[in-house]
Formats: structure tokens, C-alpha cells, sequence
């Protein structure tokens, strides 16, 4: 490789996935940039959550030709490694033991620390980092509050706070914005967009709507059957011919937004059932 061609944030190709018998991922190929937005979209059980688990490294592929990140294997750096520069945010922050807001965030500071089989050694970086994911996805009201005693919206704020805690360079979100209310999601979709333009944070994320993403996603990867559909920049990937793949025998008609031109997706409804 010439040492003067910097190497993409995130490289995976050919990256296969079973589940025993079942195949839910097949020879999947993309690149990810320093700064870019990949949106992943498919029905259920297209292999999406999969993708991200795999990319967390909370699973490891059946079969890997390789994933790199910034030309680095992905699986030769060790777990704290990986956690300093990937972080995974699931759909919903859970807790078998009480647990506050505040503990919750401060644990995406565990990668960061040198020895924490005995608990965490917080430096003020460290509260320093807890402290501005809390605020930046306002969370400062629930601090002090058990994660048993929040709504699903709110919980998802607090999982990405927690996963912006980690300060990583990759982001994973895996259906993280879907249950917060629209000022929320108008929140951390401004937050997500600034992190992304000043930061250069890379951001991957999966939402059933695309809507939440067409106008601010950079590229698209659709999955159908843990096999991709298309891969490429959202207006030539999100089609009516694509859509149809996906989900076929769905109405949804694709028009563009009138203010920046990106592809809108709405479902069409039936002559018969119109009022």
C-alpha cells in the first residue's frame, strides 16, 4: 500500500455472517470515510443490527476478508483498542442493577482507563468528556436518575450521551433515534450533523425511517436478505426500483424535498381504503 494514500476510516469487504444454519449476511463490501454518514436500511431481518454488532466487535463474522479501520485490521486491536475508536449504541440502554443517568454515561469512559477491574480511575478528562455528553444531548435534567425510571426516548439519549463519552472516532447506532419524540430527534440530529462537519466523526446508523436521514446521510447501504441491494450516495440509492426490492408489494413512492432537493420516501395509500 503507498504510505501517501490515507486509507479510509472504515474498510470492509466480503464480510459473510451465520447464525448456525442460517445466513444473515452475505459478502458485504463498503467504505467509510473521516466525516461521512452511511445509512443502513432494509426490512426486518436484513442483517443490519448484525452489520453493526460486527463492526462494534460485540460479534466476530463467520467469515472476514477483511476489516480495517484507518488501514488497521479491526480484529487485531485488542477490545479497549477497538472501544476507543468504535462505539456501539444499541436501541435502547438497559440495567440489571440500579443504575443513575451519570453512571450510565460514565461507563463510556472505560476504555479509557489503564485498570478498571476494581472500578474506574477518573481523571478530569474523563469527567470532563461525561460532563459534555450529558449536556450535549441534554440530559443534565435526568443526571440523578435511575435508567429504570425513564422512558425509552430518553433512554436512547442517554445510550448515545454514553456513547459519545467513549469519544470515539467511529459512531454505531443501531435504531438509536426511532422512540425519542421529534424535538429529540431534531436534537441529536443537529448534534449528530455538527459532530460529523466540525469533528470529522464517521457515523453509521440504522432507522426504519429514512426520512430521519436522506437529508444529512452522505451514502446509503441497502440491505435485503443479508445481501446489499445497492451501496452508493442516498439520491442513487434511495429509488422506487430499490425500494421495490426491499420491500415489495409496498406502495412507497419516492419524491424529493423542496428546500434540498434529497430523496423523501412516503407510503402511498391505496385508491380503495381513501376517505
Amino acid at each position: 500500500m503507498n504510505s501517501s494514500i490515507i486509507p479510509p476510516m472504515l474498510e470492509v469487504v466480503s464480510v459473510s455472517h451465520s447464525y448456525g444454519p442460517a445466513q444473515v449476511l452475505s459478502e458485504i463490501s463498503f467504505e467509510l470515510e473521516r466525516g461521512e454518514v452511511l445509512a443502513l436500511y432494509g426490512p426486518n431481518g436484513s442483517g443490519k443490527s448484525t452489520l453493526l454488532k460486527i463492526l462494534g466487535g460485540i460479534i466476530e463474522p463467520s467469515v472476514r476478508s477483511g476489516i480495517h479501520f484507518s488501514g488497521r485490521d479491526l480484529f487485531s486491536l485488542d477490545r479497549r483498542s477497538r472501544a476507543r475508536s468504535i462505539a456501539y449504541v444499541g436501541a435502547e440502554l438497559r440495567s440489571e442493577f440500579p443504575m443513575t443517568v451519570e453512571q450510565a454515561v460514565t461507563q463510556g469512559r472505560l476504555p479509557h482507563q489503564r485498570e478498571y477491574a476494581f472500578g474506574l480511575n477518573l481523571k478530569e478528562i474523563d469527567r470532563a468528556a461525561i460532563r459534555h455528553a450529558i449536556e450535549i444531548c441534554q440530559c443534565e435534567a435526568l443526571s440523578h436518575r435511575l435508567i429504570q425510571s425513564l422512558s425509552s426516548g430518553e433512554r436512547q439519549r442517554v445510550a448515545v450521551a454514553r456513547g459519545l463519552a467513549q469519544q470515539p472516532k467511529v459512531l454505531l447506532l443501531d435504531e438509536s433515534l426511532g422512540r425519542m419524540d421529534l424535538q429529540h430527534q431534531a436534537m441529536m440530529t443537529s448534534l449528530l450533523r455538527r459532530l460529523v462537519a466540525e469533528e470529522k466523526l464517521a457515523l453509521i446508523l440504522v432507522t426504519h425511517d429514512p426520512n430521519l436521514w436522506t437529508d444529512w446521510a452522505t451514502r446509503a447501504l441497502l440491505l435485503s436478505a443479508g445481501r446489499k441491494v445497492s451501496w452508493g450516495l442516498v439520491a442513487d440509492t434511495i429509488t422506487e426500483g430499490n425500494l421495490a426490492v426491499l420491500y415489495p408489494g409496498a406502495p412507497l413512492r419516492v419524491t424529493h424535498s423542496s428546500s434540498s432537493g434529497k430523496p423523501k420516501v412516503f407510503l402511498e395509500t391505496p385508491p380503495e381504503v381513501r376517505s
